[in-house]
């Protein structure tokens, strides 16, 4: 397998850590051990970059199930797509921000 340039990281290994990541913080009721847990292999295996890049994204995707949920509407398919492509829209601007503050 291809290795990456993150940390030397094969990318199943990086997608493994980044869904556990997400799915400690998105799971209710939170258990702030698993978060702690998954959040500091998260950041001891991929770096700090990564990790803001991440929780930028779980924020992001908590925001819109709570607007969701505020309006009382099921999100349908057809605009879960679009969700999805704003918040990989998101996840690039957040990405190029921290890239940015550590330039400095």
């Amino acid at each position: 397998m291809k290795q990456s340039s993150t940390n030397g990281t094969l990318p199943s290994e990086r997608e493994a850590l980044l869904q556990n990541f997400a799915l400690s913080a998105t799971t209710r009721p939170l258990n702030r051990e698993v978060i702690d847990r998954s959040r500091c292999e998260l950041l001891d295996k991929l770096g700090p970059e990564v990790l803001v890049e991440a929780a930028g994204v779980v924020g992001l995707f908590e925001c819109f199930t709570k607007f969701v949920d505020a309006t009382g509407r099921k999100a349908n398919s057809d605009k879960i797509q679009n969700i999805m492509a704003f918040v990989l829209s998101a996840q690039t601007w957040i990405y190029s921000v921290v890239s940015w503050v550590y330039r400095q």
